[in-house]
């Protein structure tokens, strides 16, 4: 009998492969692949084949020039330019991570701001419009006032 694998003498009886590498090479080879469809790159658009399941650029030059922290951030600083740069009750404006928008109508509001930070533009400034800029201690008091605390 003859190996299924490498084809080579098998001397032992009822096997079908000569040795146990041969085995683990013929099951590796013969099995399916799970990454074999290819995806389009979100960045460039071109086609590649995915190295992991929840792959979405063809490769790092394309992730980090599409990376969500920077674009996050840069929307952020242009948000808070475009509603004065500094806290609208105290005048605030040392660290941009403590500047925090406020709906002044909540019913108004199609999302919250700081999960729309990948918006375009256009749609944020609209967002930015029904919000005023406040510091997060006076943000907090903001909504204090509203409980009648």
């Amino acid at each position: 009998m003859k190996c299924a694998h490498c084809a080579t003498q098998v001397l032992a009886p009822r096997r079908r492969f000569c040795s146990k590498p041969c085995l683990i090479q013929h099951y590796n080879r013969s099995r399916p692949k799970v990454f074999h469809s290819k995806r389009r790159c979100k960045a460039c658009g071109k086609w590649y084949r995915p190295k992991h399941t929840t792959a979405q650029y063809c490769g790092k030059q394309c992730s980090q020039r599409t990376g969500r922290r920077v674009s996050r951030s840069q929307l952020k600083r242009r948000a808070i330019e475009y509603k004065g740069g500094k806290c609208q009750r105290c005048g605030y404006k040392k660290c941009v991570a403590a500047l925090e928008f406020h709906h002044r109508k909540s019913h108004t509001k199609q999302e919250t701001i700081g999960g729309g930070f990948l918006w375009a533009w256009k749609r944020l400034k609209r967002e930015l419009d029904k919000c005023d800029l406040f510091c997060a201690n006076c943000h907090r008091e903001v909504h204090m006032n509203q409980l009648n605390c």
